[in-house]
C-alpha cells in the first residue's frame, strides 16, 4: 500500500523470492512517494516539459540499504559527490566536514561565533549521552531538543537547534532529544559501495529518470504489479485481507476496486495510515508538519551559474581560476553541486543549483527553509505566506548581499502541487504532511510487523536503525519488511 521509497524496497526484496504475487497500489499517477517527480503542465505544448521536486536529494555514504539497492538495479554510477559547501559568511569548505557527527562543530559553530564554552558544554553532553542506558535514554524522547539545548550560546542554537529542519527534515521546535541522542549513540556505518571520502551523493540527473523509472522497470521485469492512480479507502484485515481503492483520476463517476491480499504491507504516509486504522490518529496528530522547497527556474544553464558565480563572489568567497577545465557550461568544479548555507538568512535557508549536477538538461536551484516560524524581509513567517509570496521571499533572502541580483526580475518558480495557501487559516497547509521525529512519537511509532493490525510497516516514520524519516529509513523497513514476510511465511 504505496509507491513511495519503502514500498519500492520492500517490492524489490520479496520480488527475489518466486513464491509472492507482489501488486503495489498508488494514489499518485508516477512512484517514489515524496522522492517522486511532479510533471508541470505549460502553456506551450512545443517547449520542454518542466519538473517539479519536493526537495533536492542527499544520499549519505551511510546508507547501506538504499545504495545496495541503487547497486542492484544499476544506477550506482549516476550518483556524483557533493564536493563544495558555501556559507554566506564567506567560508568556503571541501569534501568531508559537512555538518555530520562532531564535524559540525567545525562547520558552523567556530566559524560563525561559538564560543569554546560551547564546544565544552557540548563535550561533556556528548560523553553523558554516550554512557547513557537504552531505557534510560528513551525518557527524554518527552523533551523537545529545543527545550533541552537551553544552555547554548544563541550562535550554537541557530547550529544545533535551528538548522535541524533544513538538515534533518524535522520541525526544529519539537524535534524529540532522543532523536538528537541517537545520533549521538549510533554506531558510525559506511557503505563499501562509495567513496568514503565524500559523506554526501546526488544523482547527475532527475530523480525519475536517473532512479525511479529504473527501479520500476526492474520490479516490473522481476513480476512485480503496479496499480497507480488508486486511493485506497478502506482495509479489512482477516485471515484473508481485502483492501478497496477508489480511481483519484475520474471526474464524475468513482470506480471502486477490491484487492484481496494474504499479506498486508503499509508504505503509506502516516496521515493516511490513520484514515485506515484510527489507533495511528495520535500520532499523525502530532508526529507531522508542513515543508516544502522553493524551485527557481532560470531560463539557461549558463545564465543559472552566472547566478551563483555572482552569489559566490558577493558573499566574499574567492573562487579558484584553476578549474576552470571542468566546467559544463560556465561553471567551475567547486560549484558543481555546490550546497549554498544561507545561516545568516532569517529562514536559515539551504540551496543547490540542481544543472551543475546534471549532465544534461536545467534544473532548478532547489530552496530549502530551515526555520519556518521567524519573520522574513516581507515581515511574515513562512508559514504565514502564500506561495508567491513564499517563493519571493526565499529569493531575496537567498540573494543576500548580493545587491545586482536583488535588483533583476524575479525568476519563475515551483513549489510542490500538494502544498497551498488556506485562505481560512491564512497559512500554508498540504494534503501530504511530512513526518517529524516531534518529542513524544517515538512509543507511537509502528514496529516493523504489528500483530494487532496484521501490518508489516515499510515506511520510514517505522522504528528503524536510521530513526530519522528520509530514503535510507524508507529503504531499511522496506527490505526488513520483507525479510520479516518471508521468515514469517516459511
Amino acid at each position: 500500500m504505496g509507491a513511495g521509497i519503502g514500498g519500492l524496497a520492500c517490492a524489490h526484496e520479496l520480488s527475489k523470492d518466486p513464491n509472492y504475487d507482489i501488486t503495489v497500489i498508488e494514489r499518485w499517477g508516477t512512484v517514489g512517494g515524496l522522492a517522486r517527480i511532479n510533471p508541470i503542465s505549460v502553456e506551450d505544448e512545443s517547449s520542454s516539459p518542466l519538473y517539479s521536486e519536493y526537495c533536492w536529494k542527499a544520499i549519505s555514504y551511510s546508507y547501506v540499504y538504499l545504495l545496495q539497492i541503487m547497486q542492484e538495479i544499476g544506477v550506482l554510477e549516476n550518483l556524483l559527490p557533493l564536493r563544495t559547501f558555501l556559507y554566506d559568511n564567506g567560508t568556503l569548505e571541501y569534501g568531508n566536514s559537512f555538518v555530520t557527527e562532531l564535524d559540525l562543530l567545525r562547520s558552523g559553530l567556530l566559524s560563525f561565533g561559538a564560543t569554546w564554552g560551547d564546544i565544552a558544554k557540548l563535550a561533556i553532553l556528548y560523553l553523558y549521552v554516550k554512557a547513557l542506558p537504552e531505557s534510560f535514554a528513551q525518557t527524554y524522547d518527552s523533551i523537545p531538543w529545543n527545550d533541552y539545548a537551553h544552555f547554548l550560546s544563541p550562535v550554537a542554537r541557530r547550529w544545533l537547534v535551528d538548522s535541524t529542519a533544513i538538515y534533518l527534515g524535522m520541525d526544529y521546535k519539537k524535534i524529540s532529544t532522543y532523536t538528537i541522542f541517537r545520533f549521538i549513540r549510533a554506531p558510525r556505518v559506511v557503505s563499501n559501495l562509495v567513496n568514503p571520502n565524500f559523506r554526501f551523493y546526488s544523482l547527475n540527473g532527475r530523480m525519475d529518470t536517473h532512479f525511479l523509472d529504473i527501479w520500476r522497470d526492474h520490479l516490473i521485469k522481476a513480476g512485480v504489479n503496479f496499480v497507480l492512480n488508486k486511493e485506497i479507502t478502506s482495509v479489512m484485515t482477516a485471515t484473508k485481507h481485502y483492501v478497496t481503492t477508489q480511481d483519484v483520476t475520474a471526474t464524475y463517476i468513482r470506480d471502486y476496486d477490491v484487492y484481496s491480499a494474504d499479506i498486508l504491507v503499509n508504505a503509506m504516509d502516516v496521515g493516511s495510515l490513520a484514515k485506515l486504522f484510527p489507533k495511528y490518529n495520535t500520532l499523525a496528530a502530532i508526529g507531522t508538519y508542513v515543508q516544502c522547497q522553493v524551485m527557481i527556474r532560470f531560463p539557461s544553464v549558463v545564465m543559472g551559474e552566472s547566478i551563483m558565480e555572482k552569489w559566490a563572489e558577493a558573499h566574499g568567497i574567492t573562487l579558484s581560476q584553476s578549474s576552470i577545465f571542468s566546467k559544463r557550461g560556465g561553471i567551475g568544479r567547486e560549484l558543481r553541486g555546490a550546497v549554498y548555507i544561507c545561516a545568516n538568512s532569517p529562514w536559515f535557508l539551504m540551496a543547490r543549483y540542481e544543472a551543475s549536477l546534471w549532465t544534461k538538461g536545467n534544473g532548478p536551484l532547489s530552496i530549502g527553509i530551515g526555520i519556518w516560524d521567524v519573520k522574513g524581509l516581507n515581515n511574515k513567517t513562512a508559514l504565514e505566506c502564500t506561495r508567491e509570496e513564499l517563493a519571493k521571499e526565499c529569493w531575496m533572502q537567498f540573494v543576500g548581499k548580493c545587491s545586482e541580483l536583488a535588483a533583476q526580475e524575479m525568476p519563475e518558480y515551483d513549489i510542490w502541487n500538494t502544498v497551498f495557501y488556506h485562505p481560512q487559516r491564512k497559512t500554508l497547509d498540504t494534503i501530504e504532511p511530512k513526518f517529524s521525529n516531534n518529542a513524544g512519537t517515538y512509543h507511537l511509532r509502528p514496529e516493523i510487523y504489528e500483530a494487532d493490525t496484521k501490518l508489516y510497516h515499510a515506511t520510514a516514520y517505522a522504528k528503524t536503525n536510521m530513526d530519522i524519516y528520509n530514503m535510507e529509513s524508507a529503504a531499511e523497513a522496506g527490505t526488513r519488511a520483507a525479510q520479516l514476510i518471508i521468515a514469517h511465511h516459511k
